[in-house]
């Protein structure tokens, strides 16, 4: 176990905080916490990567800023999940007796979310998941959905991040008290990076020239597509037989190039080979989230298998297409905006094809997409300073209003205040 501060105990009587995550979109979605929670005074807080998605994950603490105290360094070679878990229970079990926090903060549906969840609660520890109520109720996608709902089953506090997380929470029995609807920090996360490169400029020339590229094609009724696809579920045959398809539809789409983004995956990589050589698709990557978050501000369509893009597209505005059979994250489908295109190449293709060269229906997919936007993100996107009240409307997304981690923030200390005796110490289990 690698730590970069010798010395992690706090003072006696405060109370201590361990932040926990080790995957790239993790780290994008609790860097906002870590911030809120590093800049209270009468809380410790220790920040934990586990460190599976080494390259990517240090690029993304590095946008917003963050070092973590300890690194467990459990990348390994073609790990399973299996692997994971048992090396990361190992691991933070050992943190925990050298730390001794007083609750657990652990992210989402990742296998080391779970691992640490569900050491933390084994050790008596209390568990607070941000994201929690997400559900698919049909046993994918594959290992998530279990981790989220085992997750949840260890947690006395349930961050949820939309109303229907939260129904899905009181359906299953959860007690009134320990859920609380916080939005989701993905949005936080977009306010943050996108305030933070409308002031300083784009990041890359690449984008520069993206934008410039972008506004002489919106008057000409041009479309850029962002593609992203990872999951474990289409790894292999399926997913280049979609990436093959998927460059059929934008290669025969008048007014249509797209932007692929690089996964360091070797899979993933290896079935991204059938984008080369198009004319119409580049590839970028892997980029930082700030990155990212311009090159999506910047796009007509996402098509994605990825929930932390499609919370991020539909903030911005823009129209999802969403490789995947089914969804937790029902919000965008529901409302028009997002489209559920299904892991079958043709059929997903099929569907893909017939919103590009329908102006009507991606017309009806835009206007539901701005209806679920956050007219705030959507002006700071546009160069818009926070705070500018005469130019930025405020207003929430279907996913929140940018500010959920000062809400996760004041319900620990809310929590833990409440578990304190008088004497300063906190009470066990």
């Amino acid at each position: 176990m690698k730590t970069d501060k010798p010395d992690i105990t706090a003072p006696a009587g405060v109370p201590k905080v361990l932040i926990c995550f080790g995957t790239m979109p993790e780290a994008v979605k609790m860097c906002p916490p870590v911030l809120a929670f590093r800049g209270c005074r009468d809380l410790e807080t220790v920040v934990c990567s586990t460190g599976q998605h080494r390259e990517m994950l240090d690029c993304a603490l590095r946008s917003f800023g963050v070092v973590p105290d300890v690194d467990l360094g459990v990348m390994r070679e073609a790990q399973t999940p299996g692997d994971v878990a048992a090396a990361v229970s190992s691991a933070f079990g050992d943190l925990l007796e050298k730390v001794k926090p007083d609750i657990v903060l652990v992210h989402g549906d990742t296998v080391s979310a779970y691992a640490c969840a569900v050491r933390a609660y084994l050790d008596g520890i209390p568990v607070a998941h941000i994201e929690a109520g997400l559900r698919t109720y049909a046993g994918v996608p594959f290992p998530e959905e279990f981790c989220r709902r085992e997750i949840d089953g260890v947690s006395c506090l349930h961050f949820a991040p939309t109303p229907a997380a939260v129904s899905n929470l009181r359906s299953e029995g959860y007690p009134e008290e320990g859920i609380i609807l916080t939005g989701n920090t993905s949005v936080d996360a977009l306010r943050l990076t996108l305030g933070k490169t409308s002031r300083n400029g784009s990041p890359d020339g690449f984008f520069e020239a993206e934008a410039e590229g972008e506004e002489k094609e919106k008057g000409k009724g041009e479309k850029l597509i962002l593609i992203s696809s990872h999951r474990r579920e289409i790894l292999g045959g399926r997913q280049r037989a979609l990436f093959a398809a998927l460059r059929r539809v934008i290669e025969s789409s008048p007014g249509v190039r797209a932007v692929y983004l690089t996964h360091l995956n070797p899979e993933v990589m290896a079935a991204a080979e059938v984008f080369r050589g198009s004319g119409r698709i580049t590839e970028a990557g892997p980029l930082t989230p700030a990155e990212c978050h311009r090159l999506l501000s910047r796009c007509s369509l996402c098509v994605t298998d990825s929930g932390g893009l499609t919370e991020e597209s539909l903030t911005l505005g823009v129209p999802v297409v969403m490789l995947r059979d089914v969804t937790e994250r029902p919000e965008g489908v529901d409302s028009g905006a997002a489209l559920l295109a299904g892991t079958e190449p043709s059929g997903a293709a099929e569907k893909i094809a017939e919103l590009l060269r329908s102006p009507a229906r991606y017309e009806a997919a835009r206007a539901a997409a701005l209806c679920c936007s956050s007219p705030t993100v959507r002006a700071i996107a546009r160069g818009v300073p926070e705070g500018d009240t005469g130019a930025c409307v405020t207003g929430a997304s279907v996913y929140g209003d940018g500010y959920a981690s000062e809400r996760i923030l004041a319900a620990v200390r809310a929590y833990l205040g409440a578990r304190r005796r008088p004497d300063g110490q906190i009470l066990s289990l």
